[in-house]
């Protein structure tokens, strides 16, 4: 496997965390010094992608104690485990491999539609600060 230069490393790191530092792709390509197309580039390797999900599970790290409180609350309010699920699999945890959970285990009566599922999602990106800017 190839190993990544630090401007590759130094990519991968600001992309992970462009969200909660107010970047875009744009952004973090002018601090590494290369072009847009470049970032998209590096993004099909697979070792920028290995490196890419280490630094998304510890960009998750950093806020994982208030996001778990929040989806523990809101998935015991629903009595329904996909909050959780929803973070992890945001996170770049939940792939298979990492970890598991078992969201056959809780029943899936849920009465709402899915356009409030998905207007719910929103609301909970937006209050744990991961919402994305258009």
């Amino acid at each position: 496997m190839k190993e990544l230069t630090p401007e590759q490393m130094m990519a991968a790191e600001l992309y992970m965390a462009r969200k909660s530092n107010g970047m875009f792709v744009d952004d973090v390509a002018a601090r590494i010094g290369v072009s847009r197309r470049t970032i998209y580039r590096w993004l099909q390797l697979p070792e920028f992608k290995r490196y890419c999900r280490e630094k998304a599970v510890e960009v998750a790290e950093e806020s994982l104690g208030r996001v778990l409180d929040v989806l523990t609350q809101k998935a015991l309010e629903a009595k329904n485990a996909k909050f959780l699920e929803l973070y992890l699999k945001v996170c770049g945890v939940l792939n298979g491999e990492m970890v598991k959970v078992d969201v056959n285990a809780v029943t899936d009566d849920d009465p709402r539609s899915n356009e409030a599922i998905e207007d719910e999602i929103v609301e909970l990106k937006c209050q744990l600060g991961l919402a994305e800017e258009h």
